[in-house]
This record gives C-alpha cells, sequence and structure tokens, in this order.
C-alpha cells in the first residue's frame, strides 16, 4: 500500500486506497500520457540542421558549474580520436583530456566526453575551446564559474514543454539568443524532450536546437512526465550531470539542490519520484527537502518542478500529488516562489496559502510555454496574469527583490513584476 499522506512528520499517514482525490483534482495519468495533446501534429522537419564536422557530434556545453569548478561536455565520432578542452584567463590556459562513454540511443554513434576544470576562481568568466587530435574544432566560448557570495545578484532564465523539433520551440529559441546578456544559468520545467523522451529526441531537440546557448550558460533540468517516457528518464540521466544528492542512488539526479548567489534552488521531481513516499523518515524527497532546507544559506529559496498545484486550463487539473504533498510542505517551509510547467501556456497567481490570497503565500507560476502545441487557458480568481503564449522567462535576483518577466515569441514582454523578502 502506497503511502500519500506523511507530511512534515505527522504521526497520521493516510494511505492511498484510503483517499479519494480532492474535488476538481483528476488523479494524475501515467508517464508520458497527455490528454490534451492527443490531436498535436508532429513536428515540423527543420528549416536547416546545425553545423556539424565530422569529429564533432554534439557541441560542447556547461554542466557542474560551482564557485570552483565546471565540467565541459561534447559529443564526438566513435573513431577513437584525443579530445582535449582548454580553458584560459589572461595568459593561464589549462587543458584537460575529455573522458566517457558511447551514448547509447544516438545515431550516428556518439561518444559523450566530460572534462572537468578544478581550482578556479568564483564568480569569474573564462574561455574555452575543444581540440581533436590536437586540431581546434570549435572554440571562442566563455564559461563563468558561481558566484561565492550570497549577495552577489544573479540573472537567469527559465523555460519548460519545450524540445518539440516545432517551428515555434526554434523562433522562440532566436527570441532568447537576444536576451542572455549577463544569464548564468537556465532552469526548465520539465518535459525537456518530446516524443518518447529518447536519446535521440534530446540529441535532434535539445542540444542541437540550443546548442548556442548550452554552450556558455549551462542548463538545470527537472523532469517531465515526457521525460520519463524512456527507460525511467534514462536518456535524461545520461546527458544532464547534476547533484547526486538524493537518499538512494536511484534518486540521484533526478531531484538536487544548488546555490547561486543569493539563491536556494530546488529542481524536484513530481513525476515517478512522488511514487516512493514512504513512512520512514530520511528516504524520500519529501524528507529530502526538509533536510536541504535546514542547511544555512542564500536568503532565497525556489523550487521548480513539472506538475502544477495551480492552473487554470480546462482540460487539465491540477496535480493530486503535488497538491496532497509538496504545496503543503513548501507552504510551511516558507517557499516564496514555485516555478511549474505541464500546462502549455503561461500562468502566474497571486500569493497562495492553503487556497487562498495571502501575501505571505506562494506565488505559483505555470510556464510551459516553450515550444510544444499550446493549450487555451481558462480563468482563476486568484490569476495574476494569464496568456496562451509561447514564452520564456528571465528572472533578476538580489539579496532583497526578485524581478520576473516573461517574454513571448515576438520578443515582448507579457508580464513583469516584482516581489521581495525584506522588510
Amino acid at each position: 500500500m502506497r503511502v500519500v499522506g506523511c507530511l512534515l512528520g505527522l504521526s497520521a499517514c493516510t494511505l492511498w486506497g484510503e483517499l479519494s482525490p480532492p474535488e476538481n483534482i483528476d488523479p494524475r495519468p501515467t508517464a508520458g500520457q497527455d490528454s490534451a495533446e492527443s490531436d498535436l501534429e508532429l513536428p515540423e522537419e527543420p528549416k536547416e540542421r546545425p553545423p556539424e564536422t565530422e569529429a564533432l557530434l554534439r557541441w560542447p556545453y556547461l554542466q557542474e558549474v560551482d564557485s570552483d569548478g565546471l565540467s565541459v561536455i561534447v559529443g564526438v565520432s566513435d573513431e577513437g580520436q584525443q579530445v582535449e578542452v582548454e580553458l584560459a584567463r589572461d595568459d593561464d590556459r589549462w587543458t584537460v583530456e575529455a573522458e566517457g562513454d558511447i551514448l547509447a540511443g544516438v545515431t550516428p554513434t556518439m561518444r559523450l566526453l566530460r572534462a572537468r576544470f578544478d581550482g578556479l576562481e568564483a564568480g569569474t568568466t573564462y574561455s574555452y575551446r575543444v581540440m581533436v587530435d590536437g586540431v581546434e574544432v570549435i572554440g571562442g566560448f566563455s564559461a563563468m564559474t558561481r558566484p561565492a557570495d550570497e549577495a552577489a545578484p544573479v540573472r537567469f532564465l527559465v523555460l519548460g514543454d519545450f524540445g518539440s523539433g516545432r517551428q515555434a520551440q526554434r523562433d522562440l529559441r532566436d527570441v532568447m539568443l537576444q536576451h542572455l546578456d549577463g544569464v548564468q544559468f537556465w532552469l526548465t520545467t520539465g518535459d525537456n524532450a518530446y516524443y518518447g523522451g529518447t536519446a535521440q529526441s534530446f540529441q535532434d531537440n535539445v542540444f542541437k536546437v540550443y546548442q548556442e546557448i548550452l554552450a556558455e550558460v549551462p542548463m538545470l533540468p527537472t523532469p517531465g512526465n515526457h521525460d520519463y517516457q524512456s527507460y525511467d528518464l534514462q536518456p535524461y540521466l545520461d546527458s544532464f550531470f547534476l547533484p547526486e544528492q538524493g537518499p538512494d542512488a536511484w534518486s540521484h539526479e533526478r531531484f538536487w539542490r544548488v546555490d547561486w548567489g543569493p539563491l536556494r534552488l530546488f529542481g524536484l521531481d513530481s513525476v515517478d519520484s512522488m511514487f516512493k513516499l514512504t513512512r520512514e523518515p530520511g528516504d524520500d524527497q519529501l524528507d529530502w527537502i526538509e533536510e536541504q532546507d535546514a542547511l544555512p544559506g542564500p536568503p532565497w529559496k525556489l523550487a521548480a518542478f513539472h506538475y502544477p498545484a495551480y492552473s487554470a486550463q480546462p482540460n487539465r487539473t491540477p496535480d493530486y500529488l503535488v497538491k496532497l504533498h509538496l504545496e503543503p510542505l513548501l507552504e510551511a517551509l516558507a517557499f516564496p516562489l514555485v516555478l511549474t510547467g505541464h500546462n502549455h501556456m503561461y500562468e502566474r497567481f497571486v500569493p497562495i496559502r492553503e487556497g487562498k490570497a495571502d501575501p505571505t503565500g506562494i506565488t505559483w507560476i505555470v510556464s510551459g510555454g516553450g515550444g510544444q502545441g499550446l493549450y487555451p487557458t481558462g480563468k482563476d480568481p486568484l490569476h495574476a496574469y494569464v496568456e496562451e503564449a509561447y514564452h520564456f522567462m528571465i528572472f533578476d535576483v538580489d539579496a532583497c527583490t526578485l524581478q520576473g518577466r516573461a517574454i513571448d515569441i515576438k520578443g515582448n514582454v507579457i508580464d513583469d513584476w516584482t516581489q521581495s523578502i525584506c522588510p
């Protein structure tokens, strides 16, 4: 019997078989099931393919960015070449040989290699290039380490429900490229790759589409139901190098915490990890959130995950397990902002606590307009803003204030607001 009601150390637990879903909240579909998507068109063939060389099959991208180090990941053909990454700042240069294995499920056969650099300076910009057998194949990129100062301002980008291969995805990408100045990382709200969440879909609809961005701006993803359709999330786990902080080996990289400047970021798994809750202390995602939240850290805390607790999309009610577990936990821990996806639209709600408008509550956002077909919007009295629009988000955060902007496919700012945690 699956436990679904053990929260915040409560002694009384409610078992799955003893509950019916609350009114107006549907039990969740299985991973990958999206009734509102059944009539969506297949993606259009890209107008042009990203440039490739015989040696380079996946452009370099940044991962594992810390205050004193970073990793460069690159995909090359399986021909036994020596692949090196050179990192430079002023007159200093460091060269590391990239190592790794064949990435399953991608054609042509590709080796995914990692070059790790440690001992770097915090909040510092470096340049890098990739060499194969001593010859530069691509370069001129910059990479910035994480700031060590919790008061250092940060700018980041948010995108959700995007890896479709549609023209709208690429058009929105082109607008994103015009708004990267000062962006230190980008956060996703899930459904990173559609059509089975396969390794090939990640290759074609994520790493090729966003290659110019990923080369300089590290992605911090969260999983969606479409990502889970292939081998229990394995293609996602194979391509991203995320913190291994979970309570067991299975949960590593499925949910994570990263401190970046004034932000404590919680990337959560609202899909399969929500079915693994137990009565035992310290062994599931809810226990982990409480443990991580108790650690000393930056002034802001933000959670991102896929299934929304609030949304007025007419055909898709809020997620049952998120409402039952994550919403009350994040309210109890005083999270000021939560970012979700799943519904292909933009929604921002007024701060909510226990289902009612409350200035001490959580600002819930649905940001799911990254490139897959849009859904119609509905109305909710708790809406601060709603629009059926392809969009991404830009956030600017300092020790006291957060400013959020939603930008549509034409480059228009469709929503702009601020919130503060200082008196």
